[in-house]
This record gives C-alpha cells, sequence and structure tokens, in this order.
C-alpha cells in the first residue's frame, strides 16, 4: 500500500510540475504557484519532513491540501484562458465580445470583430481583395457622380479599421473616404499595415510616412507636420490628407506649401513653414453670403468717390465668387461725377476672408 501512494504521489507531482510549466508559458503566475504547490505537497520527500515537525495524520492533510491546490490551479488557469468562449450573464450587463475567426472563403464579410479595433494606414498602394486571396477579384464599388462601379485601391491617405483577421489577411473598412468614393471594405494583406497616431478625439496624426515629400521639402518637415496636425486638430471639414498633393512653391516671402485635405469637399490648404512657431489658426472662417458682400462693396465704393450721391451702381453687373477658406470676391460697375462734373464709368472689386475685407480695387473703364 505505501509503495502505491508513493508512486501515485510522484505522478501527482510530475503532472503538477507540467503544468506549473505550462501555466508559465501562458504568462500566469499565480496559476504556476498553485501547480507548485500541489506538487510539493504530493512528492513523498515531504510526507518525511512533515513528519519530523510533528504533523500527525499527514496523509488525510495532504490529500485535502494537495487535491485543493491542484484544484485552485485548474479553475484559475480554465477561467482565464483566451480559448474559451465568452458566455453573457442575463441582466448582468454587457460583456467582452469575442474575437470570430474570419472565413477565407464564403461571403466577404466578418461575423465578429476584435475586442480592441485598432486603426492602420498601408505602407504603400494596395488593392482590395474579396477574399483573404491574392488571386481573387478587386472590390468594386460605385465613384463619383455617375456611380460608376471601378475596383478600390487604398493608399496611405485613407486610414482603415480592421475588423478581423484571417491568418496573414485583415478585412478593413476605409475611414475618412473622399467624397466621391462611397463605402469601401475588403481584404488586405496585414504584412502591408501599419498603425496609425491619434489624439483624443479620434483625430489622425500625421507622421512622416504619411507623405510623399517633394525635392527640397526635408529640411521642413518638421515643421510641415506641425501645421498639418493642427489642421487636424482645428478643421473639422478637413478629414485626411491626400499624401500626394503636398506640394513645395516659393515667391519672395520663401517657401510657401501646398496639401488637399478631403473633407466637406475637397480643398487645398496654403501655409508656410513660419506658421508651425507663430501661433496661425487654422479653424475654418464662413464664407460672406453675396447680398452682404454686394453691401459692403458699395458702401466702399461711396466712401472714396469724390461725390457719393452722384453714384449709380449697377444691379445687373454685378459677379459673386466664392473659394475654400471662407474666400469670396464681388465685383461690378457704377457711374459718378468727378471733380469736373462729367460722369465716369469705374469697375469696383471686392476681396474678402469671411466678413474682412483684404483687397478694394477701383479702375475707370471706357465706354
Amino acid at each position: 500500500m505505501n509503495k502505491a501512494l508513493r508512486i501515485a504521489g510522484w505522478l501527482w507531482c510530475i503532472g503538477s510540475a507540467y503544468n506549473a510549466s505550462m501555466a508559465i508559458g501562458a504568462g500566469k503566475p499565480l496559476v504556476a504557484i498553485a501547480f507548485f504547490i500541489s506538487a510539493a505537497l504530493a512528492a513523498p520527500p515531504s510526507w518525511h519532513v512533515l513528519a519530523r515537525y510533528g504533523v500527525q495524520a499527514t496523509r488525510p492533510i495532504k490529500a485535502v491540501a494537495v487535491v485543493g491546490a491542484w484544484l485552485v490551479g485548474v479553475m484559475t488557469f480554465l477561467a482565464t484562458s483566451p480559448h474559451l468562449p465568452v458566455v453573457p450573464a442575463q441582466g448582468k450587463g454587457p460583456v467582452a465580445e469575442p474575437v470570430a475567426a474570419a472565413p477565407t472563403e464564403g461571403p466577404s464579410t466578418c461575423d465578429g470583430i476584435p475586442a480592441t479595433p485598432k486603426d492602420f494606414a498601408v505602407r504603400e498602394a494596395a488593392p482590395l481583395h474579396e477574399r483573404a486571396d491574392a488571386q481573387s477579384d478587386q472590390v468594386s464599388i460605385p465613384f463619383g457622380a455617375d456611380q460608376q462601379m471601378r475596383p478600390v485601391s487604398i493608399d496611405p491617405t485613407m486610414p482603415v479599421r480592421e475588423l478581423c483577421r484571417s491568418r496573414d489577411w485583415s478585412y478593413v473598412s476605409i475611414l475618412q473616404l473622399p467624397s466621391d468614393i462611397g463605402n469601401g471594405r475588403g481584404w488586405v494583406p496585414t504584412a502591408k499595415l501599419r498603425p496609425v497616431s491619434t489624439d483624443k478625439r479620434g483625430r489622425r496624426i500625421y507622421e512622416p510616412a504619411d507623405f510623399e515629400w517633394p525635392d527640397g521639402s526635408l529640411r521642413y518637415q518638421k515643421a510641415v507636420l506641425t501645421v498639418v496636425n493642427r489642421i487636424m486638430a482645428q478643421n473639422p471639414k478637413c478629414d485626411a490628407f491626400n499624401s500626394q498633393s503636398l506640394l513645395l512653391d516659393k515667391d519672395r516671402a520663401g517657401a510657401l506649401f501646398k496639401v488637399a485635405c478631403y473633407g466637406t469637399g475637397e480643398q487645398v490648404v496654403d501655409f508656410r513653414p513660419d506658421d508651425a512657431t507663430n501661433n496661425r489658426s487654422f479653424v475654418p472662417i464662413d464664407p460672406i453670403d453675396e447680398t452682404t458682400a454686394r453691401n459692403a462693396c458699395e458702401a466702399a465704393a461711396k466712401q472714396r468717390a469724390a461725390h457719393p450721391s452722384t453714384i449709380d451702381i449697377s444691379t445687373s453687373d454685378g459677379e459673386f465668387h466664392s473659394y475654400a477658406g471662407g474666400i469670396t470676391n464681388y465685383r461690378t460697375t457704377f457711374t459718378a461725377k468727378n471733380s469736373f462734373n462729367l460722369e465716369l464709368k469705374y469697375t469696383i472689386q471686392c476681396g474678402f476672408e469671411g466678413a474682412k475685407f483684404t483687397s478694394i480695387d477701383i479702375q475707370e473703364t471706357a465706354d
């Protein structure tokens, strides 16, 4: 009987030690400790140690301690295992959503989403596939006003959200799309994705890899990134930049950058490297309406006329134009008498940024 108990003790010790090593490999130190205690108590030499210190009836005590430690380890391991399905408890509030394995065949959708969805950008232009297979068809969605079906490729300007993963493929949804593109979802190789940074509001933070840098622009890289990230933070009408649109020009004032952003229509933003340090605001300016622009321009004409009472402003020649960034322009003609009581014809052109005048130009015209 004693020999059989010793054999059973050693087998229990070996099994518990093995479970302890597996728990360590799984990153569960508390579970490993429980199994090690079970292994130590089950080993026959520990019986003599307990007896030496006067512990009586060691076999019943050891049996309870060994089985208890082993059960604690097993239950803890099972309760924390990531492979078990999550069963929601009725009336207990929300629970974590399970990660569903995405099919490589069948419909090009996901049955589940990762527990923590992440946003990415592609390292280089990549087509969207209908299945997790490089040989599968490319996803097509309606483009533009004609809504014709065209194949979709994504580039570094289009952040994507990973919905699920199948081996080395990711099923993604394109975020912050250009205005002429509908909803785009499909499969891309996971290796082509890289994480993107966002601020507390979820607005993207751009990095050097997000743009194609034109010749001579690298010396301004830090300033450019400061400005474009300020634009993203301040201008809700700008959802994403076109990474291929960054242009560098030069005039008498120095370097001048232009970049296109998608959002409420496509708009081009001009800025200089000095804007990174001069705290220039990129909060969008609402354009002045045509009636207000006409009235302001007519008032400016009367202020500059030698005889304001003789002014007769045309109501049919008025032209109003609106541009990105709250820029507007109003142009019209008027007649007025000069100091020699001669009636002359003039053209007036007024420029506005929001409701503020940026220019007033009056020129005499020939009839």
